[in-house]
């Protein structure tokens, strides 16, 4: 490329240097490649700090637990209540009319234990339960059944805080005829309730085995027909 150069009196052509060749153009060009790579080093730096981040905050999060229990039968303890609601049927009809093995499964679970016995000569299938609301590990129901449903339940070990021990002249107020309520609000609630039922007759037998005065063993049991005191005893009582 040619330029045209004045000189006095003339006109002088002089070679013009391509752009390329010009000192300013590659220090244009190193500039630029400088700006260039400054901002990709920032641009690497910044994900690299935001991936480092995400690492941290993922590592730090709380791992989910896996749920270990993922089909989980719902039962309840047996309260008071409860075994108060276990209907217990004649022993002498199969027991049709009394509560179903199936019902209290469902309530309170599998029984701890099963076994064979009989009653009057009747072959009975004894279940037994420990889950027992409020009282200690000494605590469990029996429930008796034949052909599936129960002719005989018996709760036992039951815990009882009494403000006073149970006195001898309590025990011999208690009356044959008196009821049930009357009789636990004046000695309390005992600590073993077994209920039968046979030939349209409901037996009740309740002991007394903690908080009763005299010496040590000293127990209570007082006897119930269709909720009437029928019979009474004690043990060591003074």
């Amino acid at each position: 490329m040619w330029k045209k150069s004045k000189r006095k009196n003339e006109i002088v052509y002089v070679e013009k240097k391509p752009v390329y060749k010009q000192r300013w153009f590659w220090i244009l060009i190193v500039i630029v490649i400088l700006l260039v790579a400054g901002d990709i080093n920032n641009f690497i730096s910044k994900n690299n700090s935001t991936s480092t981040d995400r690492t941290a905050a993922a590592s730090s999060a709380p791992t989910p637990k896996k749920n270990t229990h993922a089909k989980v039968n719902l039962v309840n303890d047996i309260t008071a209540n409860s075994y108060n609601n276990i209907k217990v049927g004649n022993l002498t009809k199969s027991g049709g009319d009394g509560t179903t093995y199936i019902s209290l499964v469902q309530k309170f679970g599998k029984p701890s234990t099963t076994s064979d016995a009989a009653s009057n000569n009747i072959a009975t299938k004894v279940k037994t339960w420990s889950n027992i609301s409020g009282s200690g590990p000494d605590a469990k129901m029996t429930v008796s059944f034949v052909h599936n449903h129960a002719v005989d339940k018996n709760l036992t070990g039951i815990q009882v805080t009494r403000e006073n021990n149970i006195s001898l002249d309590q025990f011999n107020s208690v009356q044959n005829g008196q009821s049930y309520q009357q009789v636990t609000k004046e000695l309390g609630k005992p600590n073993a309730v077994r209920v039968t039922s046979n030939n349209g007759k409901k037996t009740t037998v309740t002991e007394y085995l903690t908080g009763v005065a005299g010496k040590q063993g000293a127990n209570i049991i007082i006897i119930y027909d269709n909720a009437k005191v029928t019979g009474k005893t004690q043990n060591n009582m003074k």
